[in-house]
């Protein structure tokens, strides 16, 4: 019904989606924020994310340790967790060394049973986790551009949760199992994560301050380009409705401070599910 096919093609005043989205933004998101203080962007990190566990609670309860491996300088013990009474997929690698405190890294993976191995020469005790859901995706046949997350963040929201929320959670939870151990610094817990559970660490690292640095590479490196991005890919699991109203990454980034390392971020415009190109 139009020359070219298309509405966007055929009128060069033709609005889309995205432009509309671009135009409403003008009008509503502040554009001069006087530098908030970590106390404010708590604040407004539970706001958006929905993020509700509070550091040090009890530990989270064991489900199931159903594998169990001792070796010449670890001892390695893969099982789940029950988080919300959601499973949570985990393996800890315990050093054989004398007793006392020492400092402990948490990984965030989709493959934490192999997570572990990435430390080899580490004195370390790690614990690696898959935030929920886990196992990760179920959803990539519902809309493979935007990723296996869509549907799933969409029915997050209609209970007044976020997948990102929720995630912290689980990392807040794990940060309170190593701050349990007799055998760990609480003081000295790092965390490593990437790409989108990279987003999750930043985020967790601003509420618990038992965090004493975190390390995240390939993370999406402000909302701001995400909005400015005409087709984001596998970015549901990130996006938090009205986060730009309150804060964006680098804010979150500028309150940690020297807490956190930072690395390859990636513009709105990349491919958020890796290879990280833009």
């Amino acid at each position: 019904m139009t020359p070219t096919g298309q509405v966007a093609t055929s009128y060069p005043d033709a609005a889309t989606v995205f432009s509309l989205n671009l135009e409403r933004a003008k009008g509503k998101i502040p554009q001069f924020v006087k530098p908030q203080t970590l106390e404010q962007v708590q604040t407004d990190v539970r706001m958006v994310t929905r993020a509700e566990t509070a550091p040090g609670g009890p530990p989270p309860e064991a489900d199931s340790f159903p594998e169990h491996f001792d070796g010449a300088r670890y001892a390695v013990t893969n099982g789940t967790w029950l988080s919300d009474g959601v499973r949570i997929d985990t393996s800890y690698r315990e050093p054989r060394r004398s007793a006392g405190k020492h400092g402990a890294v948490l990984v965030l993976s989709d493959a934490p049973s192999t997570a572990t191995s990435k430390f080899p020469d580490s004195d370390l005790s790690i614990l690696a986790i898959t935030p929920r859901p886990s196992p990760p995706g179920g959803e990539e046949t519902k809309s493979p551009i935007l990723g296996p997350f869509y549907m799933t963040e969409l029915r997050a929201e209609l209970v007044g949760k976020t997948i990102l929320g929720m995630r912290v959670d689980d990392v807040i939870r794990a940060v309170d199992y190593l701050a349990s151990r007799g055998d760990v610094d609480p003081h000295d817990i790092t965390v490593v994560a990437s790409g989108h559970m990279g987003l999750v660490a930043l985020h967790a690292a601003v509420l618990d301050s038992r965090i004493k640095h975190v390390t995240v590479d390939h993370v999406l490196e402000s909302y701001d380009s995400l909005l400015k991005a005409p087709m984001p890919l596998d970015a549901p699991q990130d996006i938090l409705p009205g986060v730009l109203l309150k804060y964006d990454i680098p804010d979150l980034v500028r309150v940690l401070g020297r807490r956190v390392t930072v690395s390859d971020p990636l513009p709105g415009t990349a491919n958020l599910a890796g290879p990280w190109k833009p």
